[in-house]
């Protein structure tokens, strides 16, 4: 007759096999699971707002300015990125649509988005979910009634690599249409949380040189003549001066804010100012960065792959020892009849 094996040694073998596997599972975790997150494709908090309330606005940007009118005003502006993520999509790469638009907020408020526009930019491309680079074709969308065009977009843009350093990144300027570096300023600590900040500098930098096609490039300057008649006509070309500042949130590499002091002019062939589009000097709201802080610090978290690879290796060990050892103990015989 076969002899059936006792219940204790059958359950021993299983949990050997359990110990075993699960002594698999800790040391393989950490390769096949990333510790750290993509950005998520459900982001509560997609855009970034700067805001001046007392931007100084140029004659070009004035639809309804007649020659008798002033040459600049003063009024409240906001610049905003706006970011939406979605198909197609993998662990790694995202569709990303990225609005961009300047509006004059008095207006808007007065009398409807539409009124208060005063620059608007639609872009698509594929990013990255870790070092947000854009991959693959660009596309945007900057004058209204005609088709999106080829673009490029160099550098960092929507977010920084996760894992920030301290060390400079080209980051993109949309105006410029080409990334111009940045250098690591200083770290701050805001609500507990440390971020890094970033400052990037622009001196009379030609927007002709990656931008042209810009709807406002140009600008007719015509000079008084002698006995108060018509005098030489000259074209001058849109220039950006100015300083950026960018605080990220390190481990995920999340912007959380932006300051902008920047001088948007015409500038005529020896580099004298002739004009002024956009002279402004904002921030991202308080209240805004501390909902993009937030939201950053809880991407930037780590799976606890690690802490996982352990409690299985533990756990696995200490089975397979306590069933090992049941297993192979002899088995008692019985008495003989």
């Amino acid at each position: 007759m076969v002899r059936m094996l006792p219940k204790s040694r059958v359950l021993s073998i299983l949990a050997l096999g359990l110990g075993c596997i699960l002594l698999g599972v800790g040391f393989v975790l950490p390769r096949l699971v990333d510790a750290d997150r993509p950005v998520p494709l459900d982001l509560g908090d997609t855009q970034l707002t700067v805001s001046d309330p007392e931007a100084t606005i140029g004659k070009a940007y004035l639809a309804t300015a007649g020659e008798k009118d002033p040459d600049v005003i003063t009024g409240p502006v906001s610049r905003n990125v706006a970011v939406t993520l979605g198909d197609p999509s993998d662990s790694d790469e995202a569709a990303a649509t990225v609005g961009v638009t300047t509006m004059r907020d008095d207006m808007a408020e007065s009398m409807g988005d539409q009124a208060g526009l005063l620059d608007a930019e639609i872009w698509t491309m594929s990013v990255d979910r870790y070092s947000g680079e854009a991959t693959g074709d660009v596309k945007v969308a900057d004058t209204l009634g005609t088709p999106a065009g080829e673009a490029t977009v160099d550098g960092q843009w929507l977010k920084f690599p996760e894992n920030t350093e301290q060390t400079g990144y080209p980051f993109f300027d949309t105006l410029l249409r080409r990334a111009v570096p940045t250098s690591f300023d200083r770290s701050e600590e805001i609500d507990g949380h440390e971020v890094y900040v970033f400052r990037q500098e622009m001196d009379a930098e030609p927007v002709m040189e990656g931008n042209p096609h810009h709807m406002r490039l140009t600008q007719n300057v015509t000079t008084e003549g002698k006995d108060g008649g018509p005098g030489k006509s000259t074209v001058s070309t849109l220039h950006r001066s100015g300083t950026r500042e960018i605080t990220v949130e390190p481990s995920s590499g999340m912007i959380v804010s932006v300051r902008e002091d920047l001088h948007d002019y015409y500038a005529a062939e020896g580099g004298a100012e002739t004009g002024l589009l956009l002279d402004l000097h904002g921030e991202t709201p308080e209240e805004d960065r501390g909902a993009l802080l937030s939201q950053a610090v809880e991407v930037g978290e780590d799976r606890p792959v690690r802490t996982w690879s352990l409690v299985c290796v533990v756990i696995g060990a200490i089975v397979t020892v306590a069933a090992g050892v049941v297993t192979l103990r002899p088995q008692r015989k019985g008495r003989k009849e």
